[in-house]
């Protein structure tokens, strides 16, 4: 299970923490610093008892870029989630024991200003050109979507990502307009928050109750963030795969993906490159005869 989480902190220390658990629910925190950068957490996101998320997470100077950042625990967890049981839940009805989660905590820093037609793509050296790959892990099974389902994207000047190759039976990357029909996905450029929507359809037979066959469409929600990691870190955004249930009455259920490397040139757009320029073309009628003849 993923989840995630955008912080920010304000010059008087205060963290506000807003993002989802791992089972969907939204997170929301506001937390006084105590020494060290350090933060205590305790959250109640499904108001009952013995169910939270509560831990310490602790900033320290980064040795590499700047700034502050929180590397995972090494040999334990550095926070607690369990959810108790409840049939009308959402998601996860049966409930979640205990659990460690460790937590990923770096930098998000602004576009500068200094450089002229900066964008987000070029500050994190995914220019336009530049492609990465989309990966779904977890328990969502890709199988009758994959035709819907990309497998690269590129990040264009408007932070938005294009899909750039996708999965057997999709459609070739420069037909978005029926790629923006199956999958969407931004980021901001001033938080990381990455929001996106895949939409699947299911065929449902006709049921023993006499039901007629029908087509069910859902809108999996996608939530995750950017990471501004390091020059060479392979996966550089994590996040979850909200999947709404196929039958009514059912379970939500959660999976995950992310972006990683190793980041290339579009081999589409490194094809046309020796082709760019401005021409000027001559159209003559050729002379076949009179066709309304």
């Amino acid at each position: 299970m993923f989840s995630y989480a955008i912080v920010s902190i304000g010059i008087t220390g205060i963290a506000t923490v807003t993002g989802k658990a791992p089972d969907g629910t939204t997170l929301t925190a506001s937390l006084t610093a105590g020494p060290n950068s350090n933060y205590l957490l305790f959250l109640n996101p499904n108001l009952r008892a013995k169910s939270y998320v509560a831990g310490r997470f602790a900033l320290e100077l980064r040795t590499v870029g700047g700034g502050y950042h929180m590397v995972p625990a090494a040999t334990s967890s550095d926070l607690q989630w369990a959810k108790t049981a409840k049939p009308t839940d959402v998601s996860y009805r049966l409930g979640i024991a205990n659990t460690g989660l460790l937590v990923s905590i770096v930098p998000w820093l602004p576009i500068p200003k200094t450089v002229p037609a900066q964008t987000l793509g070029t500050f994190l050296g995914l220019a336009e050109d530049k492609i990465f790959d989309f990966d779904l892990t977890g328990s969502f099974n890709t199988a009758g979507y994959a035709a819907r389902i990309p497998t690269q994207l590129g990040l264009s000047k408007l932070n938005k990502f294009r899909i750039a190759d996708g999965m057997t039976g999709s459609p070739s990357p420069i037909q978005d307009t029926i790629w923006a029909t199956y999958f969407t996905i931004i980021v901001s450029p001033t938080t990381g928050l990455v929001t996106g929507t895949l939409n699947i359809e299911d065929s449902v037979p006709s049921s023993t109750q006499g039901r007629p066959a029908t087509t069910v469409k859902r809108a999996v929600k996608l939530y995750g963030v950017m990471l501004q990691m390091p020059s060479g870190a392979t996966k550089f955004a994590h996040g979850m795969l909200v999947i709404p249930t196929l039958i009514k009455g059912g379970e939500t259920t959660t999976s995950a993906f992310s972006f990683s490397g190793p980041v290339s040139v579009d081999p589409f757009i490194a094809s046309a490159v020796g082709s760019a320029g401005t021409y000027t073309t001559v159209v003559d009628l050729l002379d076949n005869g009179n066709p309304m003849a």
